[in-house]
């Protein structure tokens, strides 16, 4: 059986311009390099056998790129920054970073890279051998629903803890003795949060029963949180804008999404307080303001609650190299 680099990677590195480059470390993945008339940045790969591989990409190209190639069936799932060509479907990704998906499927693929446009993702392949055998068979066979979960991951979707996880990949480099351990957990908990996801947004809308209209309401004032998470949040506005009474807008989001509007605030508010920890150089004081807490002290409290670490030890345990 082909490994993943065989099957996934070389079939289009090789085609436009992918070069192995000569630093890579036993254990510590492969680093592709694009030739420099070309363009400039890298591929990096960590792959384990015929079952998953994690990527990130950090390039931009001269000209642009267009390539047909066969592609085989796997599942992607990552986070894509803005400007990004594209996701790789051709969808446009959001605005900041976007967690989205593809579901890849035997036939002849089409690439398509606009010149000048820089390409930086950080992201999971996994093929079937691993998603429809390994995974099940060790765990859960609800795993099975992975291709129609990432499938739903259209770049809207927040998914704040495989988000975490996808950045954590990308921020941080094991020793080679424990990378095979260390890109394996992270796998695994990916997939565990995606599946999550999954259930409770199955179990919510059977459960809800209730018309189309109240559903388009509640996710309009969870996007209305998302957007102004740094701002307080009154209940009669918000029940106003779902034209809702305040109570039933209460009760209804919590049972819509397994959690009460604060809560929601909450994760968004610490979702947007680590990306600000890991790529910005504000004290924590100034992350607590930006994300909407006046006091560091509750802000501090809170990070520590929900993540287990406060601020401080996040920003040096996941970026050390950058903040140490």
């Amino acid at each position: 059986m082909k490994s993943i680099l065989d099957s996934l990677y070389l079939p289009y590195l090789s085609k436009i311009g992918f070069s192995l480059a000569k630093d890579c470390e036993p254990g510590g993945g492969v680093r592709y390099e694009l030739d420099p008339a070309l363009g400039a940045g890298s591929v990096w790969v960590y792959p384990v056998d015929h079952l998953f591989a994690i990527t990130i990409n950090d390039l931009v190209f001269r000209c642009d790129v267009s390539l047909r190639y066969d592609q085989p069936s796997f599942l992607n799932v990552g986070i894509y920054g803005e400007p990004a060509a594209s996701l790789p479907d051709g969808r446009a990704a959001c605005g900041g970073e976007s967690l989205a998906g593809y579901v890849g499927y035997v036939h002849e693929y089409q690439m398509l890279v606009s010149r000048g446009v820089p390409v930086r993702s950080v992201g999971i392949n996994l093929m079937p051998a691993f998603y429809k055998g390994v995974l099940p068979g060790r765990f859960a066979e609800e795993i099975r629903a992975l291709p129609e979960i990432c499938s739903m991951l259209d770049g809207s979707v927040a998914i704040p803890e495989a988000a975490a996880a996808l950045r954590q990949i990308r921020s941080f480099r094991p020793s080679a003795k424990m990378a095979s351990l260390y890109y394996e957990s992270k796998v695994l908990e990916i997939v565990s949060w995606l599946v999550q996801w999954g259930l409770d947004r199955k179990a919510h809308l059977a459960s809800a029963r209730r018309s189309d209209g109240d559903l388009d309401s509640l996710e309009a004032v969870r996007e209305h949180i998302r957007r102004h998470y740094a701002r307080q949040q009154p209940l009669d506005a918000l029940a106003r804008l779902a034209h809702m009474s305040p109570s039933a807008l209460t009760s209804g989001f919590k049972r819509a999404y397994g959690m009460t509007m604060t809560e929601y605030a909450q994760s968004v508010r610490i979702e947007k307080s680590k990306e600000m920890l890991l790529n910005s150089r504000k004290g924590i004081k100034e992350v607590a303001q930006a994300v909407g807490y006046g006091k560091h002290a509750s802000f501090t409290e809170l990070f520590k609650r929900m993540t287990g670490l406060t601020p401080k030890e996040f920003r040096r345990n996941t970026a050390p190299d950058r903040f140490g």
